[in-house]
């Protein structure tokens, strides 16, 4: 039997930040607007040195987050821990301190959850741009621990009851990149299936020159790697295998055609194809042409 929620039960929200201060006014600005009022929003402060704490301190809304400061620097993954170990939410999810929630974000990822189906629930992406704004929606709807072994198909947040991310020990420090990743592989192997909404509700700001994690390559191959070796027991060869599309993908590699028909099954062609295409020139100039031909409609 499901556990039961409480009819409007209280959603933490956790904020890891470091140096982020004019970013980070927005992705707060975001959670307080919710239509969802039952929430907690928990900003734990990487020991920021920059003028973080005087900016909540003098945030018009300052009486509606709890402000953690970590004495030293110790990543993100131990300041979303120590939210994760603070919170007084039935459930919680995340924001990255350099994105935002659209309106209904919360609202709309517990009437999902609240189905009780699922260990956690995510949503497509909307990227911002210097050239507009992008909506990803891949890989919506079910996703057990076999889509998730060939690659990260739920995000980088999730929607999911507290007490399940303290069981699985929440995220792991000891990455240098793919925490996510792994913390969500993790929750599924523990509490079952996944659900991605079609619906995005979730920014990625790609128009600030301010380093991302994912942008370091040698982070997150050296990530992916330990990734591989963490789950090694539960990785057949089919994941294997798409986890080499992807480790080619993430260091800019190419995927010649024998490489392809080699490594290509379902749960990866997604990926694999445009790697392919990008990497033969008849392909990719046949993709080019027929960007031109949609984009001349």
């Amino acid at each position: 039997m499901p556990e039961i929620l409480a009819e409007h039960p209280l959603i933490s929200v956790y904020l890891p930040t470091r140096n982020r201060a004019a970013l980070l006014m927005r992705a707060i600005d975001s959670v307080l607007t919710q239509d969802y009022p039952h929430l907690e929003l928990i900003v734990v402060d990487d020991a920021s040195t920059d003028d973080t704490a005087a900016r909540i301190a003098a945030h018009p809304a300052r009486a509606r987050l709890r402000y953690l400061r970590q004495p030293e620097p110790g990543g993100a993954c131990a300041a979303r821990n120590r939210a994760i170990a603070d919170a007084r939410g039935a459930l919680i999810t995340g924001l990255d301190d350099d994105d935002a929630f659209l309106p209904g974000r919360l609202s709309g990822l517990l009437a999902r959850f609240a189905e009780g189906q699922w260990s956690c629930v995510s949503s497509s992406v909307r990227e911002r741009t210097p050239r507009g704004d992008i909506t990803r929606r891949v890989d919506v709807g079910r996703i057990d621990l076999e889509a998730m072994l060939h690659y990260n198909r739920l995000g980088n947040q999730v929607l999911t009851r507290t007490a399940w991310l303290r069981e699985i020990g929440g995220f792991d420090p000891a990455l240098p990149a793919l925490q996510d990743y792994d913390t969500w592989v993790r929750l599924v192997t523990a509490r079952g299936a996944a659900y991605r909404l079609r619906e995005a509700s979730y920014v990625q700001f790609k128009d600030h020159e301010l380093a991302r994690i994912s942008g370091d390559r040698t982070r997150v191959l050296e990530g992916l790697g330990r990734f591989v070796a963490k789950h090694r027991d539960q990785l057949a060869p089919r994941h294997l295998d798409s986890l080499e599309v992807l480790r080619r993908r993430l260091a800019g590699e190419t995927l010649p055609p024998g490489d392809f028909l080699r490594l290509v099954n379902r749960g990866n062609l997604k990926g694999a194809l445009p790697l392919l295409i990008n990497t033969t020139p008849t392909l990719a100039a046949l993709k080019r042409l027929l960007a031109l031909r949609y984009r001349a409609r």
